[in-house]
């Protein structure tokens, strides 16, 4: 059983789901799979995989008994910064699939923010039970070591997306040079970031004549993102919605530049040489750049500063991406392969 934020047309969560998937049938063909989501995709149609309903619990716990291992696939799920029901609602999952005898596994999971002490017990009861947690960042590797859980089966690995596999076409989606830039709304923002980020946009195309390419990561990206399109007045700006997943992949990895506050489109550019600057609005974004030794980003939007962005940014663009951190981005694409092998392993009674 698979469970994720799937099913609400976040390509970070989507591609997240795809990739566990063909993950977990590669190495083990006769595996079966059924999906927690909001909502089916074509994907999970074409190949043949069953899906249930994610708020339907009676149906997910009878569906557990005919289950031998619960996965959380991915991504930060527990987290209170959306909302102590979200976190709430994967621990009860998780609990759940415990008390029935599923064995659990927390597949390259980030952690946090939790900020409610509350809800940081909460986890630390939950997280006691649970069999195996790959953990994709430091900073949640060190939050799970802090909360004083020992004996357990823990280990650091990386980000499941590192290790999806980017097939670069020859057709050009869009002819001219440009960059990609992905918003997303932030719950703490002041109005003053829509200026900067315009600005930042601004100089960015001016330099060095990269056309702006908006994507959306996310049905309600469309606000901010057409904010700071109509501010730029520039009128080669393009916003691309309604793209297939590979569609976007492609559209990213034939870029000049990604400028991302999401942190997926990020991971596409590094998996596909395309130098990348990450604006960061949750410590993941820090997390999985610092994970790769990864330098270009902005560590905090609430400070968010124009000049020293734009240093940051011409120096990317003026020496690429150096050979030690495509070096340290192969290594997270090879690590990311042990995530499906741990599944594999507990399935067969090895973990």
């Amino acid at each position: 059983m698979l469970s994720g934020y799937y099913g609400y047309g976040n390509i970070g969560d989507e591609t997240l789901m795809h990739t566990i998937i063909n993950k977990l049938k590669s190495k083990k063909p006769d595996i079966r799979i059924i999906v927690l989501t909001h909502k089916r995709d074509s994907f999970l149609d074409e190949n043949n995989i069953d899906s249930i309903s994610r708020l339907n619990l009676l149906k997910i716990r009878s569906a557990m008994k005919k289950t031998r291992l619960y996965i959380n696939g991915g991504g930060s799920l527990l987290q209170d910064s959306t909302s102590t029901k979200s976190l709430i609602y994967y621990l009860l999952l998780l609990k759940t699939a415990n008390k029935l005898g599923l064995k659990t596994y927390l597949y390259a999971n980030g952690m946090g923010p939790i900020t409610k002490e509350k809800n940081i017990e909460r986890v630390k009861e939950v997280l006691k039970s649970v069999d195996y947690m790959s953990i994709r960042d430091n900073t949640s590797y060190d939050f799970i070591k802090d909360l004083g859980i020992e004996g357990k089966n823990i280990s650091l690995t990386t980000d499941e997306i590192f290790g999806i596999d980017i097939s670069k076409s020859d057709k050009k989606l869009i002819d001219d040079n440009y960059m990609v830039i992905s918003l997303r709304d932030w719950h703490k923002k002041d109005k003053s970031i829509y200026e900067k980020l315009t600005q930042l946009i601004k100089q960015v195309h001016q330099e060095y004549n990269l056309k702006p390419v908006f994507i959306l990561s996310k049905q309600n990206d469309v606000k901010i993102t057409k904010i700071i399109h109509d501010k730029l007045d520039i009128d080669s700006a393009q916003i691309h919605y309604g793209h297939s997943l590979e569609e976007t992949i492609q559209l990213i990895s034939q870029a000049k530049l990604v400028i991302s506050i999401r942190l997926h489109p990020l991971i596409f550019g590094l998996c596909s040489d395309v130098p990348v600057y990450g604006i960061s609005y949750d410590p993941k974004i820090v997390g999985v750049l610092q994970s790769a030794n990864y330098p270009y980003y902005y560590s905090d939007m609430s400070k968010f500063d124009i000049e020293s962005s734009m240093k940051q940014i011409s120096q990317l663009l003026e020496e690429g991406i150096s050979p030690e951190i495509k070096k340290e981005i192969q290594k997270k694409k090879d690590i990311s392969e042990e995530n499906s092998d741990i599944a594999i392993k507990i399935l067969n009674g090895g973990m």
